[in-house]
């Protein structure tokens, strides 16, 4: 496990990521402090409460948005980034080194999608932070509510990397790893809206279709969503965007090990 934690971190350094997820955050602390700059009618630390200054908390409550989308984007970079990493993995002479080794094949790959979710995870965190404590700094008007957004947006990681870690295996193939991931991306946002559908299309084997798909295929629009609520201070009472979503990834890497173990090299 270190040494695949070893490696994928190295991946990261040598693929100049650092540079890509850094430029991001800077770009995006540098629109937050154009955004405080302009005169809304307060004053920006001043300490005003939010309660007596309704605009700042209106504010507040944009910054935190703001950090939710930008969090979503954060793990968006992140699995792009790593869509490469599996069919790297499986070149001929790079498999056969870690297949000599004494672990087995779903070790091999629980190990390194364990070590993706660390590294990538951390740095997606690491930037949030950032964006955070700037706009913390610049504008105010949020509580301490907004770190909801992070164990969100890493779980929100986690499941993408179970989908890219499956393409990776069946595919063997970066660009197919990543237009399988835009695809179910699309079909979870196409289905994010299935209330509607089952109105206008108004039929029964309609409603079941939709239904099982809507619950089978992740909820990435849901889960933006919850994050959000939580960092606004609010409280979540429907889990179920999360929970199945994680199921969904679960059952992704379990299909990936299996996969593994049936491919000859």
């Amino acid at each position: 496990m270190r040494g695949l934690l070893k490696d994928t971190l190295a991946e990261l350094i040598d693929r100049k990521m650092l540079y890509l997820f850094g430029g991001v955050t800077v770009v995006a602390v540098l629109i937050a402090t154009v955004g405080a700059q302009i005169d809304v009618g307060f004053h920006t630390g001043s300490g005003v409460d939010s309660e007596a200054d309704p605009f700042k908390a209106v504010v507040g409550s944009a910054a935190v948005r703001g950090l939710s989308t930008f969090m979503s984007f954060m793990v968006f970079l992140a699995t792009m980034a790593t869509a490469g990493l599996i069919p790297q993995l499986l070149t001929k002479g790079r498999v056969d080194f870690y297949l000599s080794k004494p672990v087995s094949r779903t070790g091999l790959l629980l190990g390194k999608l364990f070590s993706t979710i660390i590294v990538y995870g951390l740095l997606i965190t690491l930037c949030g932070s950032v964006l955070s404590l700037a706009l913390k700094w610049l504008i105010g008007g949020f509580g301490w509510e907004i770190l909801g957004v992070f164990p969100i947006s890493v779980a929100a990681l986690c499941i993408w990397l179970c989908i890219v870690f499956l393409a990776g295996v069946a595919f063997k193939s970066t660009p197919l790893a990543i237009m399988t991931t835009f695809l179910v991306w699309i079909v979870q946002t196409v289905l994010s809206g299935h209330e509607a559908y089952k109105q206008l299309l108004d039929s029964k084997t309609a409603d079941i279709i939709i239904d099982s798909l809507y619950y089978i295929f992740p909820k990435m629009t849901g889960i933006n969503d919850m994050s959000r609520e939580l960092a606004l201070g609010g409280t979540v009472f429907d889990w179920m965007p999360l929970w199945s979503s994680l199921l969904f990834g679960i059952a992704m890497i379990w299909l990936a090990a299996l996969t593994f173990r049936k491919t000859d090299f």
